[in-house]
């Protein structure tokens, strides 16, 4: 595998058309983020003033999507082939940096591979509109075939959204989809949607009954996000979204114990090992509870609701729901932190836009840690800086591999040398020491530490 990750602070309001994220660069100063993607398949030329217009960035398998909205009105997707891993930076580095090379033409190379073009025309008589999806360059490679016909499904859930914002009564949508995003099996789906009748979850739906199973009962819907996981673009499955690589929602949360608020001291903080029957990462560590969130859902809601879900501590899922929102919530019985901050992980098998929490365990009758059997092999609070060690053994051994394109921790940044732990787990004399982490949750941890340096 091979992962990097993208350090920011950011506010759950912020979007990438109005302002762009600050980054923690791999040392501790503020810098931006960029790389110059290559093409790999015949491409067309993109100009200066549409890099200059560009107004969101996202990733979909080996490309990044550049968002436009041309004077026209029509909405153009703009796919810009990554740049070929060399060995020194990885496939997930080089996601990142052009995940960020807004407008800066010296970091791109002017190619795109594909562009996909949304038209909107509305008929007020009749109260009805169409959405046309059109490839302005076909000459994709044939194993995009699927990617180009996903893309142009979220692009008709944005042309809907458009219409509706316009407000001109249109209560039925055709869409209008090119030759070349239509599946075998799509003459069975009805290409008309009635926007009145239908919500998001239905309509999103009838657009996606091509990619699944005729038994499917339970569908996982999921957000398609822009760089600040700000804008969504869109809902899919979510078999599509890891089988096609695109950027995502998630969260991650550090459940601590004998935490200090003011200070934003942390004293223990819950480990766990996956048992290896798991079909990835069976064995290794980590220090997050972490999860997808579903479409439309709050990521506080799926930070308590994964909690819940995987440790069995359910008293913050209770104040969620009962709560309603923050202001519900007294700030000193709070138990589930609000956004602490953001970062964007990169890795070539998955891309998420992660929000991350604290959870305060106070053990009690009404609120115990309980594992599933299934997922979790051992789990136990660890002291902070045997946490904060054995991560930064687990990267280094990582490199040692070739296999961690991350920033790393900056040698002022190494922990002291920590006490006698030798009675954690297992009886094992500094068994800590060999602890191999999931490197998702690694990357997340890199942005805990630049985050707990900044407050």
């Amino acid at each position: 595998f091979e992962t990097t990750s993208l350090f920011g602070l950011s506010s759950q309001k912020e979007t990438l058309s109005s302002s762009k994220m600050e980054l923690f660069s791999p040392s501790t100063s503020l810098t931006k983020l960029y790389s110059s993607p290559t093409a790999t398949t015949e491409t067309t030329a993109m100009s200066s003033k549409e890099r200059n217009d560009c107004q969101l960035s996202s990733l979909a398998s080996s490309y990044v999507i550049r968002i436009n909205e041309e004077k026209d009105g029509d909405e153009v997707w703009s796919l810009v082939p990554l740049k070929q891993s060399t060995g020194k930076g990885g496939e997930g580095a080089i996601a990142v940096k052009a995940l960020q090379a807004y407008n800066e033409d010296e970091h791109l190379n002017g190619k795109t591979s594909t562009k996909l073009r949304c038209t909107t025309i509305t008929d007020v008589s009749s109260s009805s509109a169409s959405v046309s999806i059109t490839v302005q360059n076909d000459k994709y490679k044939e194993e995009d075939a699927d990617l180009i016909s996903v893309l142009s499904r979220l692009m008709v859930q944005r042309g809907i959204d458009k219409l509706a914002r316009k407000d001109q009564g249109v209560d039925t949508v055709h869409i209008i989809l090119s030759e070349q995003m239509i599946k075998e099996n799509d003459e069975k789906v009805n290409y008309t949607i009635k926007t009145t009748e239908m919500n998001k979850m239905e309509q999103a739906a009838i657009l996606f009954a091509s990619f699944l199973p005729a038994s499917s009962s339970s569908i996982e819907w999921v957000e398609m996000v822009d760089a600040s996981g700000s804008n969504m673009l869109g809902i899919l499955p979510r078999i599509l979204v890891h089988k096609l690589n695109l950027l995502h929602r998630g969260i991650g949360v550090v459940v601590l114990s004998d935490h200090d608020h003011q200070q934003h001291q942390t004293e223990n903080v819950y480990v766990h090992r996956r048992t290896d029957t798991k079909r990835i990462f069976p064995s290794l560590y980590d220090m997050f509870v972490g999860g997808v969130s579903s479409a439309f859902e709050d990521s506080k809601l799926t930070a308590a609701r994964e909690v819940a879900e995987e440790i069995g501590l359910s008293k913050g899922l209770q104040q969620q729901l009962e709560g309603g929102n923050d202001d519900a919530i007294d700030e000193k019985t709070q138990i589930l932190s609000n956004e602490l901050f953001k970062c964007v992980i990169c890795t070539s098998y998955n891309r998420c836009v992660v929000t991350v929490f604290t959870y305060d365990c106070m053990e009690n009758e009404k609120d115990s840690i309980k594992w599933q059997e299934e997922e979790v092999a051992w789990g136990g609070f660890v002291p902070y800086d045997v946490v904060e060690k054995s991560a930064r053994l687990s990267i280094d051994r990582l490199k040692e591999g070739g296999k961690w394109p991350g920033t790393g921790m900056d040698e002022e940044e190494e922990s002291e040398e920590v006490g006698d732990h030798n009675k954690l787990v297992e009886g094992s004399e500094e068994v800590w020491k060999k602890w191999d982490y999931v490197p998702d949750g690694l990357l997340v941890w890199e942005a805990w530490l630049r985050w707990k340096k900044s407050v």
